[in-house]
């Protein structure tokens, strides 16, 4: 067999190997990332949805319906899960998902307000003010935003789906 055919041949084993390296490699970091994006949902859900319940609950408070130790009692009994989600949000969004980040912050920029106004509650139920009816117009317009955010955020991560699930799509912005 002359020399040039061999070179050929090993030359060709050389490149399909490395082409079928390259494209595991890809297989499974479009897999992993998938996975990334199914836990970064499901802790964005989780999470929203006990911030939800935590600001109504205070909701209720305002307008009467329960007293501020019965909200106490409820975030303690409720709120054990919360900073696990909220950690496994950050992390995936800071490590994975960078784009992410922009709609991340408008979701804490969102909570800031929440509690914010939830301070203030306090600090007047405290002072004998229990009547919170005055500030249940904020608290709606932030529990509107919360919902419209949280939209905002699951259509982010969809459409980085739709970019992890493109084949050949460049993933590592």
């Amino acid at each position: 067999m002359p020399s040039s055919l061999i070179a050929i041949i090993l030359t060709s084993s050389v490149v399909a190997g490395f082409v079928s390296f390259v494209l595991n490699m890809y297989k499974e970091e479009r897999l992993l990332r998938r996975q990334k994006l199914e836990a970064l949902y499901l802790h964005t859900s989780n999470w929203i949805r006990s911030l939800g319940g935590f600001g109504l609950n205070y909701g209720f408070a305002m307008q009467g319906k329960l007293t501020l130790n019965q909200v106490y009692d409820m975030t303690i009994k409720n709120g054990h899960d919360e900073k696990n989600n909220f950690e496994n949000m950050n992390i995936l969004v800071g490590v994975y998902f960078p784009r992410l980040q922009g709609v991340l912050d408008e979701l804490m920029k969102c909570r800031e307000s929440l509690v914010a106004l939830i301070k203030i509650f306090e600090q007047r139920y405290k002072n004998g003010e229990t009547n919170g009816s005055v500030l249940l117009p904020e608290f709606k317009e932030i529990m509107d935003r919360l919902d419209d955010i949280e939209k905002k955020f699951k259509n982010a991560i969809f459409q980085e789906a739709a970019l992890v699930n493109r084949p050949w799509a460049k993933l590592w912005h």
